[in-house]
């Protein structure tokens, strides 16, 4: 009889916690969690309007396991500087928004702490729930009523993997101005790796959010020093170019990042222009059938000259890989051709700045190039 109660005890245990064990299933590596996981992400900017330009910023977010039911992420810009900090918590399979404190502004100077009125976040239960989030946010004189609704969820299989997707409706209201914002959105899930993508439409474009590369805590903290070795700094000593022979208009420790200029720095015949030129020269032969993210960081002076490339690369499960040096050497050399760069202007003067541009390859076939 005890032997059945015991039994009867942890199946109503194991039952209960069902619901989280979805949920986290849906996360980073559990063996990484405790520590963190940081995911990179690039976030594609398409206008609605033909005469603009679309764009690409670099998002980093770092989730760490607080306890079996609690979780926080953190957001950094490209620049790795923190923009915002939120954490969760998990109950019955409902996604709660604990606290959520958001940074703007030059430096973090502006501190915006969410007033938390309805803390649902996501329900992983109920493929029709309308439940809601509503979160009051103060900033710049004016009050900020934002409101996400989970509209409905399904199941799906994105790289052989399940997929859980979210979509649903956020509407920020100005209550000052008395405006409104809003927005749609989609939140793609995929097991084992966390956010996969997410996707936004607003009354000018849309948003399409990517994950490119995964990596531990520890390496992401070796990477993000802000100092001269931060993840931007690009060793002369270490390019695939002749780079002692680049000369930088200013001080090594004054590079910019692309980001930092208005605009940012770009093709001067435009993105459009510069795909045409890019496939144009491609030979298929010497992509040897490759698949992931080939990516060239490098340096465009004040007069627009390009220097110090190096290289990134991964799979497209973003997990590190090298390709092979025919494939390497044949897009560093159309890279290196590129020779129409509009340097940054910061405060009406030609600055240095960090640049990347990442060619995404499928079966030996160039999907796309980013930025």
């Amino acid at each position: 009889m005890r032997t059945l109660l015991l039994l009867l005890v942890g199946l109503l245990i194991s039952c209960a916690n069902e619901p989280e064990r979805l949920v986290s299933s849906f996360f980073p590596e559990e063996r990484l969690l405790k520590d963190g996981v940081v995911s990179k992400y690039y976030e594609h900017f398409y206008p609605d309007e033909a005469s603009r330009e679309s764009y690409t910023n670099i998002i980093y977010t770092l989730t760490k396991r607080k306890s079996a039911d609690q979780f926080t992420i953190e957001w950094f810009n490209a620049g790795f500087e923190l923009t915002k900090m939120s954490k969760f918590s998990i109950q019955d399979g409902i996604v709660s928004l604990d606290s959520n404190v958001s940074f703007v502004g030059f430096s973090n100077l502006d501190t915006m702490v969410s007033d938390i009125k309805n803390a649902f976040y996501q329900d992983w239960n109920n493929p029709e729930s309308e439940q809601s989030l509503i979160e009051f946010r103060d900033f710049d004189g004016d009050r900020y009523e934002i409101e996400q609704t989970q509209t409905r969820s399904r199941d799906s299989t994105i790289l052989d993997k399940p997929a859980k997707i979210f979509i649903g409706n956020r509407t920020i209201k100005s209550l000052k101005r008395d405006q409104i914002f809003d927005q749609k959105y989609a939140s793609i899930y995929v097991q084992g790796l966390g956010l996969y993508s997410f996707l936004s439409t607003r009354n000018d474009g849309r948003f399409v959010t990517e994950l490119i590369e995964q990596m531990p805590y520890s390496d992401f903290k070796k990477l993000s020093r802000h100092d001269k070795h931060r993840v931007a700094y690009i060793d002369p000593l270490n390019t695939i170019d002749d780079a002692l022979y680049f000369e930088l208009c200013g001080h090594e420790k004054g590079i910019f990042d692309y980001y930092n200029s208005t605009p940012d720095v770009r093709y001067a015949d435009g993105k459009g222009q510069m795909k045409k030129i890019i496939k144009s020269k491609l030979e298929r032969e010497k992509l040897q059938g490759q698949s992931g993210y080939l990516t060239f960081r490098f340096v465009v002076n004040c007069k627009g000259e390009t220097g110090r490339y190096v290289i990134e690369q991964s799979d497209l499960d973003y997990q590190k890989k090298r390709f092979p040096k025919e494939t390497v050497d044949h897009l560093y050399g159309i890279t290196y051709s590129l020779n129409k760069w509009e340097p940054a202007v910061i405060r009406e003067e030609g600055r240095d700045a960090y640049v990347y541009l990442t060619y995404k390859l499928q079966n030996g076939v160039v999907t796309d190039v980013l930025p």
